[in-house]
């Protein structure tokens, strides 16, 4: 068996299979989708974690050839190990305790050559009210945060690609196994060029439902590799503007106003009327349009001290216009393919926090814009956060077959463009990935100049409220997008005879006409 890994791959991921046991209360297809529910809703776990359903234990003389199968096809969705290193365990689910025992000893009592998993959990699915339990999904689901801690404090325990297919070797020779539970043999992974998808991200904030730090490491789902070309991966480190080698240089637009005088919660009503949004829902939706995606990355930038509320007003109306302008995007310019812009909202505080889901453009609603928060701002502590965050949306999206074909950062902030000496690297290393675009909210008044960028792959662009933002960006976006021409809507006409001296439209019922109190004048 040839590894699918390169050997420069070294991430590790999680494997959670499902073991129902028994007659349980609700079916066992229902319970996987609400543990895999509750992962896709974890902004953090939604790439990392792969849940699988095993067939129905049962105890027969065949029992641990069967599970054993099951096991390797749950780790091998694609004919593959799942990642370069894995993590597995077992979820045995029952309405009973004493099956959960025997089902124990059973898995105990096997050799360890054929024990593949980390750890085995149990948990009931019993519940007396309605014969479902919403809270043995949440137990299911939390046992990924035991495993994580487990791989936080032994490494060890993950198998390497290597360590498993000799295992799964053995088994075949020893013929307690069938090739057929590998699957088609796939190609290799390539990790060469700079548009590598496959690299391992860096650290992000935890999540609030992971009890232990650990790297965020990239989930290979159970896909085909996506055919070429592979989309743009913004956090493949490479020389400056490699990954732009035959594009043009752009130079920095900036208007500065000078010629100018003058992560989230949902809502009690969202849980009433509808099922929670999810990063995977939307990708999801985005996979099945079969359209290529531009990513906007939309970041609130903090406020260093008190602003106005006009200025609050005018920021959250720029952002939902911007939004409306996105969704008339029918083109990517670079690689001529019809392209969807998907946009997901950022408040660059320290740690970087994410307000909602990831989103199709043209249905974000001020609900889903955050409260600025009064904070300092550091480009140098934002920018790798800021990448680690737009390389796993773009992984995400990939992983599901979704290409990925630009990525636009777009800042507004009530602030000057902070670009000087100091931070000039920051900004080159963030313009080597993706379009720049830094909306000014500021007061008109003490305004310097701004720091001269140099140009860049995909351009910077700097402007004030005071432009016309919404035509201004679009006429500077052109070098990425192409917008549909949409005609413009009029008011229907009004009839002015009446203004201009002519008739009035006589009534359709002759000489009637209703009056306040049922009169007429003169009555």
């Amino acid at each position: 068996m040839t590894p699918y890994w390169p050997a420069e791959e070294d991430w590790a991921g999680f494997l959670v299979v499902i073991v129902p046991v028994g007659p349980l209360p609700l079916p066992a297809d229902e319970l996987c989708r609400q543990v895999q529910a509750q992962i896709d809703a974890d902004p953090v776990l939604y790439d990392l974690v792969t849940v699988r359903l095993a067939p129905r234990f049962k105890l027969t003389p065949e029992w641990d050839r069967a599970f054993v199968r099951t096991v390797v096809e749950a780790a091998m969705p694609a004919g593959h190990f799942f990642a370069p290193r894995g993590v597995i365990g077992l979820v045995v689910v029952s309405d009973d305790r004493e099956k959960l025992r025997n089902v124990f000893d059973s898995l105990r009592d096997l050799p360890p050559s054929r024990r593949l998993w980390a750890r085995i959990f149990g948990t009931g699915v019993r519940d007396s009210r309605n014969g479902s339990s919403p809270t043995a999904a949440g137990r299911v689901a939390s046992t990924v945060n035991t495993l994580i801690e487990m791989y936080d404090e032994q490494p060890q325990i993950a198998l390497n690609e290597s360590t498993f297919l000799d295992r799964v070797g053995a088994l075949i020779e020893e013929g307690y196994l069938s090739p057929s539970a590998l699957g088609p043999e796939p190609s290799p992974a390539s990790s060469a060029g700079p548009a590598s998808a496959r690299e391992r991200p860096g650290p992000v904030v935890e999540s609030p439902r992971a009890t232990a730090s650990a790297p965020v490491v990239e989930r290979r789902p159970s896909v085909a590799p996506a055919p070429d070309p592979v989309p743009a991966d913004v956090r493949t480190p490479a020389p400056r503007n490699a990954g732009a080698a035959k594009k043009p240089m752009l130079e920095a637009v900036m208007y500065d106003g000078s010629e100018i005088v003058a992560v989230d919660q949902r809502t009690p009503i969202q849980r009433l009327t509808g099922r929670q949004q999810t990063d995977a829902a939307c990708m999801d939706e985005l996979h099945r349009s079969g359209t290529a995606v531009g990513l906007v990355h939309l970041v609130f930038v903090p406020d260093d001290g008190v602003v106005p509320r006009r200025v609050t007003k005018r920021r959250n109306e720029v952002a939902l216009e911007l939004d409306q302008l996105w969704d008339s995007v029918e083109l990517d310019v670079a690689s001529g393919q019809p392209t969807r812009i998907a946009v997901e909202v950022l408040s660059a505080t320290n740690p970087l926090q994410k307000h909602g889901v990831l989103r199709v453009a043209g249905t974000i609603t001020e609900l889903a814009l955050p409260k600025v928060k009064i904070e300092y701002f550091s480009m140098a502590d934002i920018v790798e956060p800021l990448l680690d965050a737009a390389g796993r949306t773009s992984r995400a999206l990939h992983a599901r077959g979704v290409q990925v074909v630009s990525q636009h950062f777009v800042f507004l902030a009530a602030m000057r463009f902070p670009a000087d000496e100091a931070t000039e690297d920051d900004w080159v290393r963030l313009l080597d990935h993706g379009r720049v675009t830094w909306v000014d909210f500021s007061p008109t008044g003490g305004r310097q100049a701004l720091h001269p960028m140099p140009p860049s792959p995909f351009g910077l662009h700097v402007l004030t409220d005071k432009e016309d933002v919404l035509a201004v960006i679009k006429e500077q976006s052109g070098v990425m997008y192409r917008y549909a021409q949409r005609l413009p809507t009029h008011a229907a006409p009004r009839d002015t005879s009446e203004r201009d001296g002519g008739e009035p439209i006589a009534s359709t019922a002759s000489g009637r006409r209703w009056w306040r109190f049922g009169k007429r004048p003169g009555e």
